[in-house]
């Protein structure tokens, strides 16, 4: 069921693209960095959502007055530590590229709200310090080293100012299905438009 509803939302997104007009303005070009924070979510009892760290890069390529394509790259950390083990820890990590549409609403001439929805291809993984499979606190609390790879869906919503001079800045917040975990982010990001 998962893998059908993951097609459906990969068909939307491409039938999507195809069917946008392009069109021709001055700025059409953005890069932006971003950093924020966020929870991960998952079903491993040794973690709790809690606050994570994470970073990215976004190139934007303006379609038109409303809507524009967004190619992100983020990586992020999350990291639990066990209070039976004061040197044991386990720790959430994720690199994700992301190829959205993003479709925007001014509500004056510099603010306007947005929403992207596309495509996630993820690598996350558990990392467990000290962690010996030999040993008889290892079974239920430590768990081994644990990676995963591959594509979801990514959706976010967000707010942002264009300044007169190219300069932008905002801030979003978006849900990543990933493979081992899920991630909720909310990031601020300044980015320059040329």
């Amino acid at each position: 069921m998962k893998t059908k509803n993951q097609l459906a939302v990969i068909s939307i997104f491409i039938f999507g693209f195809i069917s946008l007009p392009a069109h021709s303005t001055k700025n059409i070009h953005s890069i932006s960095v971003k950093s924020g924070t966020g929870t991960v979510i998952t079903n491993d009892s040794t973690l709790d959502t809690k606050l994570s760290e994470q970073y990215g890069l976004v190139y934007e390529f303006l379609l038109n007055s409303h809507y524009a394509i967004n190619a992100e790259y983020l990586e992020g950390s999350y990291t639990c530590f066990i209070v039976c083990f004061t040197n044991d820890f386990r720790s959430a990590e994720w690199k994700s590229q992301q190829v959205t549409v993003k479709g925007f609403t001014p509500f004056t001439k510099r603010w306007s709200v947005f929403a992207r929805l596309g495509i996630n291809y993820s690598t996350n993984r558990f990392i467990t310090s000290n962690y010996d499979p030999n040993s008889p606190y290892s079974s239920d609390v430590l768990l081994p080293d644990r990676k995963a790879s591959g594509f979801n869906y990514v959706v976010a919503l967000g707010i942002e100012f264009k300044a007169a001079n190219g300069f932008r800045f905002g801030f979003d917040a978006q849900h990543l299905p990933m493979p081992l975990f899920d991630a909720n982010i909310y990031s601020v990001f300044v980015g320059y438009s040329f």
